[in-house]
């Protein structure tokens, strides 16, 4: 596994990766950054934090070109479904970019709205829900996933883990369309892959649907109305998920037992409920393993979901649940998104779904982004000691109206360090002309004390930026000293890039590895004793 290197940088000039959500997944990174472009408008004068998410994938190995292909456009359709359906219940995408991280690799990337509160899991593990808080979040997602239907957008991924929350908890939205199904993109209906998550998604396009046990009514698919349709994807794939969220909302619990199955049944601590058996129903004809079985759209479960509930619960004193009202879609939602965010969005659905974003496999570098010593931190965790720097691709964003003040500030910058050089050179040059003979005589004693690695009468340089090899398994350590903890471990013939030496210790870069890496948690950057390696 080999992950990208973005803690403490800057991307495209404009956003400040404080740093990684959780594990990688399989093929993509979260960060969490502050978008340095809103500081003037952010209450807290810093920026707002936002979410990046990260293509990167050598995280399962290193991909042959066909795969690398279809994981990009993967990527780009997962941006077009986003913008597709803009809704106040579906997480909006702020950018997207392609850049160089801190170790020199390329990646594709998007920015999307941060949501403090956390998801749907982790709050129905904390405490169980009431009915009504149940309705209440449920009625939310429906209406999101309900509008991304209408848009021909069939999420197929659906699970409360992809459920985020605003952070007083009382706004949920759809996340994660990396596996979106864009129905009529291309004017056809493609082979439906496999994709989605064990416990919630449907047979039909089941990871594990070739190898795991299937419901046998499943078997019985084709004596049912509608078979013949079975080989196109459905909003019945996602009621399939959107069930066995319910499921899990309500008792705590995920569908384990149910996978690829019907829900046949509720925990005990629920059965006792007036309702438990009205719901078991609903969500048993939603989890059916043929789709045509099954409610046909969203707003037909939530119907059957919602009068299953409030029909039957004793505790509503007038036979009904409070539940907050649909936030109504207006039709400059997006210039209210924009006033609310203070982003500059992209252009409408209607456009983006003729002209999509593109993203670039190559561009050429517009700004080098350095190394962060002072970025804004989260939850207090520490810092690291990066002295590296990265070039950046960003090719999404405006700068802002600042930037012209940055660039000539820099070219000021540039222009006096050139002075200062060339003034240099003039100095040294005099001096040498004045020490010809000094210097002739005492040639034989220069070879002699000339480094090991270097020949006679060739000029000692800075090992500044040149690539070595290390002579034997090393220890990399947070600082130049023995006495700073070990970061890592570089085995014997890996190849390393110097970033700066300090004392006889130099800080470097692993480029290459000579041997598999044991440790996935070892540093790849860091100080080591400049006697293990030599000159390739």
């Amino acid at each position: 596994m080999s992950e990208l290197r973005l803690q403490h940088s800057r991307i495209d000039n404009r956003y400040d990766v404080i740093e990684r959500l959780g594990s990688p997944g399989s093929y993509a990174e979260i960060y969490i950054a502050r978008d340095l472009q809103s500081s003037s408008t952010d209450k807290g004068g810093a920026g707002k934090l936002v979410v990046i998410k990260a293509l990167n994938p050598f995280l399962q190995g290193v991909p042959d070109a066909d795969l690398e292909n279809k994981l990009i456009e993967n990527f780009r359709n997962e941006a077009v479904a986003i913008d597709r359906v803009r809704h106040p219940h579906i997480i909006s995408r702020l950018g997207h970019g392609t850049a160089i991280d801190l170790g020199g690799r390329t990646f594709h990337y998007l920015v999307l709205e941060y949501m403090e509160g956390g998801d749907l899991a982790a709050l129905c593990r904390r405490q169980p829900l009431s009915v009504d808080a149940v309705l209440y979040y449920l009625e939310q997602v429906c209406d999101g996933l309900a509008y991304a239907h209408s848009k021909g957008v069939i999420h197929r991924d659906i699970k409360p883990h992809n459920l985020l929350l605003t952070a007083d908890q009382k706004t949920v939205k759809i996340a994660d369309f990396g596996v979106a199904k864009i129905k009529f993109i291309d004017g056809k209906d493609e082979a439906i892959t496999r994709v989605g998550s064990d416990l919630y998604a449907p047979p039909e396009h089941h990871p594990l649907a070739i190898t795991a046990p299937l419901d046998s009514s499943y078997l019985q698919a084709a004596t049912l109305p509608g078979a013949e349709n079975q080989g196109v994807l459905t909003p019945s794939a996602d009621v399939y998920s959107l069930a066995k969220t319910a499921y899990m909302l309500l008792t705590g619990s995920a569908p384990r037992e149910f996978s690829q199955r019907s829900i046949t049944h509720l925990p005990p601590h629920v059965r006792q409920e007036a309702w438990a058996e009205a719901v078991r129903e609903v969500l048993k004809m939603a989890t059916q393993s043929n789709p045509a079985a099954r409610y046909a759209s969203v707003p037909a479960f939530w119907n059957a979901f919602r009068s299953a509930v409030t029909t039957h619960d004793e505790t509503s004193t007038n036979g009904t649940v409070p539940v907050a009202p649909p936030i109504p879609v207006k039709p400059d939602f997006a210039h209210d998104i924009a006033t609310k965010l203070n982003q500059d969005l992209q252009p409408a659905p209607e456009a983006i779904s003729s002209a999509p974003p593109k993203i670039k496999n190559n561009s050429s570098p517009n700004r080098i982004v350095v190394d962060i010593s002072d970025a804004p931190q989260v939850s207090g965790r520490a810092r690291g000691n990066n002295t590296s720097f990265a070039l950046n691709f960003g090719d999404s964003h405006e700068q802002a109206a600042s930037s012209g003040f940055t660039q000539r500030s820099r070219g000021w910058i540039v222009a006096l360090a050139l002075i200062v050089f060339t003034a240099g050179m003039v100095l040294a040059t005099i001096r040498y002309y004045r020490n010809v003979p000094a210097a002739a005589t005492s040639n034989s004693n220069a070879r002699t004390n000339a480094r090991p690695n270097t020949g006679a009468g060739q000029v000692i340089t800075s090992p500044v930026g040149r690539e070595f090899l290390t002579t034997t398994d090393v220890n990399l350590r947070r600082g130049a000293g023995t006495d700073n903890p070990v970061v890592g471990k570089v085995p014997r013939n890996s190849r390393v890039r110097i970033v700066s030496e300090d004392n006889g210790w130099y800080n470097v870069v692993v480029v290459e590895y000579g041997a598999p890496k044991q440790n996935p948690k070892s540093a790849d950057e860091g100080w080591l004793n400049k006697n293990y390696v030599r000159a390739r």
